[in-house]
């Protein structure tokens, strides 16, 4: 899949791009469609987009025979009014291209426009990385990832009303690169999560580890703050291609699923749910089966929908959990 998925007003919830599920596994096909969920049917509907504007390629003889980029590892957030698109990764002539342009679809009109930058420094091209929403101050804060040349754990915040990328120098922090990870934004303390994922780098560990810390950024102190510790026994174990939310009703974060990576390769379908300071896992009567690269939002109807994935086999079901 690697698409991304994000909730928006009235029930609605919306996904953009991804991989092909139709094309062998070995070429998969990247995808640049819009889909939105309505709950109170329920029925998925693709967005009509005003005919040229969807996200083009970059060289002159994309632009020429007006290609579209078809991306997957893409982070995507819902403003209120909009879907802003950001980085992820395209394959040209079998050889994958990793991206740090930004496109922003009009809800009210379906028409794409590209956010283009007029100075200051834009970050790195990357796939893989996590995006969210602060409502309070119109920005998107942006975390890790990887590119073609390494793996990051650089942490910026765009403007969506001076249209400009800033990149953040906090105190503290989660120490290595990152990616495959995920995030949310939490309203009641303005501080986005991050937890899961990929992790290179880190002191004292050799080689690559499947992270199951959580840690919390605070924009206004510019601080991250870690609440759980990575190894720690009561906590989801350590997974990448996870969904994180947010519960807006409990005032809590909830877990879905994900891959452990490594020797072991398992999918799982575990539901964790964190608040007041510690990890608890949730039993619902029935469950999605295991799978990793799925999709979760939070809906407006107070549940949370998951999409797709894999599992050894590629994944188009919908499901809905309602605490």
């Amino acid at each position: 899949m690697n698409s991304a998925m994000c909730a928006g007003s009235g029930g609605k919830v919306y996904l953009f791009g991804g991989y092909n599920v139709n094309n062998d596994p070995a070429e998969l096909e990247r995808l640049n469609d819009a889909w939105v969920l309505d709950l109170s049917v329920p029925s998925w509907a693709e967005v009509s987009v005003t005919p040229g504007t969807e996200p083009a390629g970059t060289s002159i003889a994309e632009s020429l025979a007006v290609a579209k980029v078809r991306r997957a590892g893409h982070s995507m957030v819902c403003t209120g009014d909009s879907l802003l698109v950001f980085g992820g990764q395209s394959m040209s002539g079998g050889v994958a291209q990793r991206h740090n342009d930004l496109w922003k679809l009009t809800l009210a009109t379906s028409t794409w426009q590209q956010l283009t930058q007029t100075s200051g420094t834009l970050p790195p091209p990357r796939s893989g990385h996590s995006a969210v929403w602060n409502p309070d101050t119109q920005s998107m804060l942006v975390y890790a990832g990887a590119n073609s040349v390494t793996n990051l754990n650089d942490l910026w915040s765009y403007s969506l009303t001076a249209n400009v990328f800033t990149q953040l120098t906090p105190t503290g922090g989660p120490q290595g690169e990152r990616w495959e990870h995920a995030a949310l934004w939490n309203p009641v303390d303005n501080t986005m999560f991050i937890t899961a994922g990929f992790r290179t780098n880190v002191p004292g560990t050799p080689g690559v580890l499947l992270g199951n810390d959580l840690w919390s950024y605070d924009p206004q102190a510019n601080t991250w703050t870690e609440l759980i510790p990575q190894g720690s026994p009561n906590a989801p174990a350590g997974r990448r291609q996870t969904s994180l939310v947010w519960n807006t009703a409990a005032q809590a974060a909830l877990l879905f699923a994900g891959h452990t990576g490594g020797v072991t390769q398992q999918f799982l379908d575990d539901l964790w749910e964190y608040k007041a300071g510690s990890w608890t896992q949730l039993v619902p009567a029935s469950s999605p089966p295991a799978r990793g690269w799925h999709l979760g939002a939070w809906a407006s109807t107070q549940v949370m929908i998951v999409f797709g994935g894999y599992d050894g086999s590629y994944l188009v079901d919908t499901w809905q959990y309602t605490p």
